[in-house]
């Protein structure tokens, strides 16, 4: 028999709202505020499903769209229950540094606005069932911005729960002052005053001209490790310039990434830019290490995941799980995917840091924890970015960044950098400024779109010494699935234009394939483009 999704995410809310009320909340020992933030939210939801069991028509509603937006409530739900527990029990030092949890505030706003919009498309099925008339989602609504009032909640959340963990923080490591027998420590105390400190100094700002290296940043925000504290458990794989494996460290597994015979100043310098970023789709960077025998190599413990994007797509296809006819995952889950990796990306670029070598292979996935009803191989998943290895930041007074040409995989390369880099090899100048590097990245992600469609690597078959003719003269471009949503169909399109400034910017692509979301949630969007492989550059 199906699981009910609606039950299942009233059941969620529940826990979720005991979990943050009564003596339980005592036991919230990180991010207590922004936890009731968010189960504020939950309360607002479990309120409208109560109308959902009352309202007059709504076992016709239950019928239709228990299996679409069901599922998308209980996944969102669950997504909230997990981040509160993951806030309560007595590791708690653990746990916030493995959520960087001062750092931890956009996971509350993200997760809140999930809740949110979600919520909304569950009262605009339920009007649209009660009044019969055809549900009607408005772009304006799916914009990912919350309230002035809720983000100013969730900052004075954010600021009092800092709060708490310094006090908690001083109080755990009470009595004990760190010396040069700590370099290895493990002890808790020790952890707590090391963590203190940390919070107590800013954050250390980036260097304003990424060109710049006669100041030395140190990854003030990163935990440093000792390499002995870090075991190889097993071989993950290799990414663009390193070896990865599983790790375990304070009892957490984690990924390391080791990079052998790195300049040490400048990956302290990548190093700090990893540290600045938090987010939900984004791989969380914990600590950094380094071996000085044997040959130097630098070390990256990040979070681990499960596999890579084009993996997971393969085996997919190796196991004949096919979503559709045309691709290897039904055309909602799809969506989502690549909202999940357009967030990752909005996020990115908003703090001034571009991919820049954007792929399946550097997108990392996960099953969603807590919801075994959800199939992870359906692509109910967590999605995330990887390998910042070759990320740099812009000054954000200028629209030119010190982006090398030669930097990226061929079959996702945008024209602009391809053409840079033959007039590099060409000429045998020195390596020019790449205008709107972020640009390249927004033509990355619709090839990355195109994959998640239909299992394919993009020009699958083309020999790559062909391709840059293929893309940059011809304006080849993959053909997407018949049956590909006429408004999907748009979006990738724009994505990948030749014209670097003709582009959307993510803000723009979230808001759409957020809109596509809700047409798809409520059943309404029924239009599709079966004459697109007319249209598409092939």
């Amino acid at each position: 028999m199906a699981p009910n999704f609606l039950v299942l995410a009233r059941k969620a809310i529940g826990e979720a709202l005991d979990l943050t009320s009564g003596e339980n909340e005592q036991l919230l020992k990180l991010n207590k505020r922004q936890c009731k933030c968010v189960a504020q939210k939950l309360s607002e939801t479990r309120e409208i499903l109560k109308c959902v069991k009352s309202a007059a028509g709504s076992a016709h509603f239950l019928e239709r769209r228990e299996a679409t937006l069901g599922k998308e409530l209980y996944r969102v739900v669950t997504d909230a229950l997990l981040l509160i527990k993951e806030c309560r029990g007595e590791q708690w030092l653990r746990a916030a540094i493995r959520q960087r949890s001062e750092m931890s505030s956009e996971d509350f706003v993200e997760i809140c606005y999930e809740v949110q919009w979600c919520t909304s498309i569950l009262c605009i099925c339920l009007q649209s069932a009660v009044r019969k008339q055809a549900a009607v989602v408005e772009p304006e609504a799916c914009d990912g911005r919350l309230s002035v009032l809720d983000r100013f909640k969730l900052e004075a959340a954010a600021y009092q729960d800092r709060e708490d963990l310094k006090s908690y923080l001083k109080l755990l490591s009470q009595g004990h002052v760190c010396d040069a027998s700590c370099a290895r420590s493990t002890d808790y105390k020790c952890l707590a005053a090391q963590f203190s400190e940390r919070l107590d100094s800013r954050p250390t700002e980036l260097a304003a001209d990424q060109g710049s290296t006669s100041a030395e940043i140190l990854p003030s925000l990163l935990w440093k490790v000792n390499h002995r504290d870090l075991p190889n458990v097993r071989k993950i794989g290799h990414g663009s310039f390193g070896e990865v494996q599983e790790t375990t460290w304070l009892e957490d597994k984690y990924a390391k990434k080791v990079f052998p015979g790195v300049d040490n100043k400048s990956f302290k310098q990548e190093s700090e830019v990893l540290a600045q970023l938090c987010h939900p789709n984004v791989v969380r960077v914990v600590g950094w290490s380094e071996i000085r025998t044997g040959g130097n190599k630098s070390i990256v413990v990040m979070e681990l995941m499960q596999e890579d994007l084009s993996t997971f797509l393969e085996n997919l296809d190796n196991n004949e799980s096919k979503g559709s006819a045309d691709g290897p995952l039904s055309i909602l889950p799809a969506v989502d995917l690549m909202l999940q990796v357009a967030r990752g990306l909005k996020y990115l670029h908003s703090r001034t840091v571009a991919h820049r070598d954007l792929k399946s292979m550097n997108v990392l996935v996960k099953r969603l924890s807590g919801a075994p009803e959800l199939e992870y191989s359906e692509g109910y998943l967590n999605a995330k970015l990887a390998d910042f290895g070759l990320s740099k930041t812009k000054n954000s007074n200028t629209r030119y960044s010190n982006q090398t040409p030669d930097v990226g995989t061929t079959r996702w390369m945008a024209p602009e950098v391809k053409i840079t880099k033959d007039k590099v090899d060409s000429d045998a100048v020195q390596l020019p400024k790449i205008a709107y590097p972020f640009k390249a990245d927004v033509y990355s992600f619709a090839l990355v779109c195109y994959e998640i469609l239909t299992g394919k690597q993009p020009f699958e078959g083309e020999r790559l010494t062909d391709l840059r003719k293929l893309i940059t003269r011809e304006r080849a471009r993959p053909k997407l699935p018949e049956m590909c949503p006429r408004r999907l169909v748009s979006l990738i399109q724009r994505c990948w234009d030749h014209d670097p400034r003709s582009r959307l910017d993510f803000p723009e692509i979230c808001k759409e394939l957020r809109y596509i979301k809700g047409l798809l949630l409520t059943g309404t969007l029924i239009a599709f483009s079966k004459s697109y492989s007319a249209q598409c550059y092939s």
